[in-house]
């Protein structure tokens, strides 16, 4: 298979749009169908035995196997959707330019798909023999809800070794915050407002909810992670009111909460509720646990770190302070996020991924699997 295959079916993913927020181009009542389709002629057309599995209508998981019974399990799985390409000027192109892949996906997460693809099937393709017993899998809705890792975690096989393909600097990433995100109500009665006293403002209740769940940024502040650091607490919203001249009968706030493996995303949703009182309504929006640093099993991240020595990368474990499909996909076996790209341009106007870091995540991916 050509070293330039990855980028050929980089650039083919790009071209198939998998937003799974405020679509530009998407098809909104089955995201991911399309690539994943394109993603399973793929696989086996080159001797993966694979199918598609809708986790929520409209909402599909890719997954392929590679047998090698008594071997160690290793599981490979990156995300079929993508943030919306909103105000890209050609989010859809897949061009190269300067030694770069642009596009919306290009590292966040079709790239990194792209490599593990192409790995696969190279070795399938020259007979080798591979290591592991291996399950690729394409999830939906990482973007959003996780849907498709929390569907896969629940039916799934136990795994060695979870490798989460994410835009890392191919450098493994052993542990990352999760996240809490919720959103706070309150209500009132509207009046003109040069009668204030009539009615009752949803404002001025709100500034009092607020006032009273800091108590939960303060005890966030308080934990601590050797890695990770502490916890965050961040208002990223707030709305209310139609008028100036009408007191307003409804406000809205909402907060991303940054969670280490010691804050539980359960209690701080209790916790939050109890600060704000009974006469304020919380919404539950998105959960994830932080990703926990288990070693896996069977040497499998010294193994990945010879592998990635023989190609040239520091292999060098590092965390981050965001959240991916490990959050529940740990839930079956000792996992690492990894992958090509930077993060910095993930989510970005000029979202893009360097053609040589792809190759080189082949590479690494191919010493790995018949280590």
């Amino acid at each position: 298979m050509s070293a330039h295959a990855v980028c050929q079916l980089t650039s083919e993913l790009i071209r198939i749009p998998s937003e799974s927020s405020t679509p530009t181009g998407t098809d909104a009542s089955a995201p991911e169908r399309a690539v994943a389709g394109r993603l399973l002629d793929f696989v086996t057309a080159h001797g993966m035995a694979g199918g598609l599995r809708e986790v929520q209508p409209g909402r599909w998981n890719l997954e392929a196997r590679l047998p090698r019974p008594g071997a160690p399990r290793v599981l490979l799985a990156g995300h079929l959707d993508t943030v919306s390409a909103f105000g890209m000027s050609e989010p859809f192109a897949g061009a190269v330019s300067g030694g770069d892949i642009l596009g919306r996906g290009a590292c966040d997460d079709k790239g990194p798909l792209a490599a593990a693809c192409v790995a696969l099937a190279s070795l399938v393709g020259e007979g080798r023999t591979l290591a592991y017993d291996i399950t690729l899998l394409g999830t939906a809705d990482e973007e959003a809800g996780m849907l498709g890792a929390k569907a896969w975690s629940a039916g799934g096989a136990d795994q060695d070794l979870i490798v989460a393909l994410e835009p890392t600097k191919l450098c493994p990433v052993v542990a990352h915050k999760g996240a809490y995100r919720c959103a706070l109500h309150t209500t009132g009665r509207a009046c003109h407002s040069s009668q204030p006293e009539r009615g009752s403002n949803a404002i001025t209740g709100m500034l009092g909810a607020l006032a009273a769940v800091q108590a939960l940024g303060a005890e966030l502040a308080a934990m601590r992670d050797a890695g990770l650091g502490t916890p965050t607490m961040t208002l990223t919203g707030i709305s209310g009111g139609t008028a100036i001249n009408l007191v307003p009968d409804s406000c809205r706030a909402q907060f991303d909460i940054r969670l280490i493996p010691d804050s539980d995303p359960a209690w701080v949703a209790a916790r939050l509720r109890e600060l704000a009182g009974p006469g304020v309504v919380v919404e539950d929006i998105f959960a994830a646990p932080a990703l926990r640093r288990i070693a896996p099993r069977h040497g499998l991240d010294q193994r990945l770190a010879r592998a990635l020595s023989r190609h040239g990368v520091d292999g060098g474990e590092t965390v981050a302070p965001w959240c991916s499909d490990a959050s529940f996909l740990q839930a079956r076996g000792p996992c690492l996020v990894w992958g090509p790209g930077r993060i910095e341009d993930a989510h970005t106007r000029d979202e893009r991924i360097a053609v040589g870091e792809l190759e080189r995540a082949v590479d690494v991916l191919r010493t790995f699997l018949t280590d």
